[in-house]
């Protein structure tokens, strides 16, 4: 414990004092009978702030006890501090620590005889050490609000952990690459606008690093086989995994990213689909932009952000997975028509 602090609860400094006036207000106004902080003692970081807890009882209300809003301030409550050098007062009834010591803080309303007051302890910085996003991808409903899971460890810990975003969410700064996508609070909590994905970045004055994701949101009442996806290490085709991407879209057309048998890298074809629902399963055909089948029919299994492809002539099954196809497979895809390919490089679709 610092020497201003023992002093001031030595001598019992915090609590309610006295201005030497009498004022209660005017005629017909509102009066406070009692005003108390609910803490002697308050710590904050430096950067960081704190919000004390202050509690007003009204004349004539003895027992009904409520605590303040500052941010209505009914009552005209104004927050001093003794030593500005160690704390700033902010809006909202904040109180931000500036450097390491302790100070007085007193509240004051022209309402009240007398004051409240606490003494605000200012520590030094816990920075985060490490700080991440769990995932590189979040894909969530448009219907629920979603937090993405992020992982830290401050610098005085030794283990990572999930996030305490009631603790430390304030300490972050989120950035929406498409704020048309969705809305976050600053708790990390998104609200989607509409269906699309969106890159976010976090940054923090309490870290070095920027960590960032993508949230791509789905509307789960459309047919959940649209949308962008990805061949998975699952399935009978394990070893071609991330070498292939399917968008298939509300017109019913298709684009097909494929980075096999492709000595220039990802080549991308285009056509158009049809899907055929039966039962619990969809049976998918299609052609190429010239006309052509597809190499063969499918049947479709729809889980959640899985489709399984069965192909019905070579009987093996592909498992995709959604995904956001990465800008630089979309950059990198040479169109190929399918009349020029056909002989040279053959679609696996």
């Amino acid at each position: 414990m610092n020497l201003l602090l023992f002093v001031c609860l030595a001598l019992g400094m915090t609590g309610c004092g006295s201005d030497g006036d009498s004022s209660s207000g005017g005629e017909g106004e509102v009066v406070i009978e009692k005003l108390r902080f609910g803490s002697d003692v308050y710590d904050v970081e430096e950067l960081d702030w704190v919000k004390p807890d202050l509690y007003v009882t009204l004349q004539g209300h003895a027992g009904s006890e409520e605590l303040y809003d500052f941010k209505t301030d009914p009552y005209q409550i104004s927050l001093t501090a003794d030593n500005t050098d160690v704390v700033s007062i902010e809006e909202e009834g904040r109180i931000g620590g500036v450097k390491k010591g302790a100070t007085i803080v007193k509240a004051r309303s022209p309402r009240y005889t007398g004051y409240a007051n606490t003494v605000i302890n200012v520590l030094p910085p816990v920075r985060f050490s490490t700080l991440y996003f769990e995932k590189d991808l979040y894909i969530a409903d448009t219907e629920v609000n979603f937090t993405p899971q992020m992982i830290c460890r401050m610098s005085n810990e030794k283990e990572e952990h999930p996030i305490d975003m009631k603790k430390y969410g304030h300490r972050l700064e989120w950035t929406l690459e498409d704020a048309s996508i969705a809305q976050v609070d600053e708790k990390g909590q998104f609200k989607a606008l509409k269906e699309g994905a969106t890159r976010v970045v976090v940054s923090s004055k309490w870290a070095d690093v920027t960590p960032a994701t993508q949230v791509l949101f789905v509307d789960r009442k459309a047919d959940q086989w649209l949308g962008e996806w990805v061949l998975s290490d699952k399935g009978d085709n394990a070893l071609l995994a991330g070498k292939l991407y399917m968008s298939l879209k509300k017109d019913n057309s298709f684009e097909w990213y494929q980075n096999i048998n492709t000595p220039a890298g990802f080549k991308k074809f285009i056509g158009t689909y049809t899907m055929d629902k039966k039962g619990e399963t969809c049976h998918m055909s299609g052609k190429y932009d010239d006309n052509s089948p597809l190499t063969q029919e499918y049947e479709l299994t729809l889980e959640k952000d899985v489709i399984r492809m069965k192909g019905l002539s070579d009987g093996l099954t592909q498992v995709f997975v959604r995904t956001v196809i990465p800008d630089f497979v979309k950059d990198e895809a040479e169109f190929t028509p399918r009349s020029v390919s056909r002989g040279t490089v053959e679609p696996l679709l």
